[in-house]
């Protein structure tokens, strides 16, 4: 599960793994090996993809399949927190944050028509 939402977290961010290999201290190498499942990063470097992709270690690590709906809820409302404690601190609107939600949602779905 983890080499998945690694690669959908760098692909969702349109990172290259040279970008994501210098954020977190690791080889190119290693950062394709993590996302296909050949290898498993340690604590200390999974600490810093959480922080990269601002997730938490649960997301990362847990299974969606086999979690609880409140678990599920959790996660949501703790990403929720995130990023509007994240707007505020830089300045921005409640208004225009749904805004650039709705556009990342418009530019998901064309992505996913054109696939």
């Amino acid at each position: 599960m983890l080499n998945k939402r690694m690669a959908q977290l760098r692909k969702d961010r349109r990172l290259k793994l040279r970008e994501v290999s210098a954020a977190i201290g690791v080889s190119q190498s290693a950062v394709s090996m993590y996302e296909s499942g050949e290898r498993r990063p340690d604590y200390e470097t999974l600490s810093k993809i959480a922080n990269l992709y601002d997730v938490t270690l649960d997301y990362l690590l847990r299974d969606e399949a086999s979690m609880s709906n409140d678990e599920k809820a959790k996660l949501l409302n703790e990403a929720y927190a995130r990023v509007t404690s994240k707007a505020k601190t830089n300045g921005i609107a409640p208004q225009d944050l749904e805004m650039a939600l709705d556009f990342l949602v418009r530019a998901k779905r064309r992505d996913e028509t054109v696939d």
